[in-house]
């Protein structure tokens, strides 16, 4: 997967007091924990330790084994790397990467490009017409907004998310993974 996401490898320099990007080692560590109790409690407190970018990267990779229970692997990216986009992009590489490990099947080459690229494609949209609609859209929709969300900051302790474990069969998850595409959207606007 840091292969083909090399931005989850990342680490973030200070030269000059200006912040950087630059290429972290080309496997994080993968740390093994142990759960005292229920393995989805350790997961969701690892999810909310706050990231300390002056010692890790902007990924943590944790196998999570509670008593009696599956173990789970937890993937917390930090948003300075990963956007909701990115994320959900990210997640079904690794799932439809999964399913090929697990049917024998060899890797497809990487369709992730690198940020240059990105960035460039980015700033041609936001040039384009599509981009001026959409703009548009947005401030017609939210135009009689009467007051704005606010947005926590990160680790405030006051606003914690909620998590709902579900196990999902293959099965339906492929039924899922057929229906979303049947609607040309993700998996993850189920």
């Amino acid at each position: 997967m840091l292969a083909r996401h090399p931005i989850l490898s990342a680490r973030v320099t200070e030269k000059d007091g200006v912040l950087h990007l630059a290429a972290g080692k080309p496997v994080p560590d993968l740390a093994l924990r142990t759960a005292a109790h229920a393995a989805i409690d350790e997961a969701q407190a690892r999810a909310w330790e706050p990231f300390d970018l002056s010692r890790e990267g902007v990924c943590r990779a944790d196998l999570i084994d509670g008593p009696g229970e599956d173990a789970i692997l937890l993937i917390t990216a930090h948003h300075i790397a990963v956007d909701g986009l990115s994320a959900v992009l990210i997640a079904e590489d690794f799932w439809s990467c999964y399913a090929r490990l697990l049917r024998g099947e060899a890797l497809p080459p990487s369709a992730g490009k690198d940020f240059r690229s990105h960035a460039a494609a980015e700033a041609r949209y936001l040039e384009s017409p599509e981009a001026r609609q959409d703009q548009e859209w947005w401030r017609e929709t939210l135009a009689g907004a009467r007051r704005i969300t606010p947005v926590p900051p990160d680790g405030d302790g006051r606003h914690r998310p909620s998590f709902v474990l579900r196990r999902v069969t293959h099965d339906e998850r492929m039924r899922w993974q057929h229906a979303a595409s049947a609607h040309g959207i993700t998996l993850a606007a189920f």
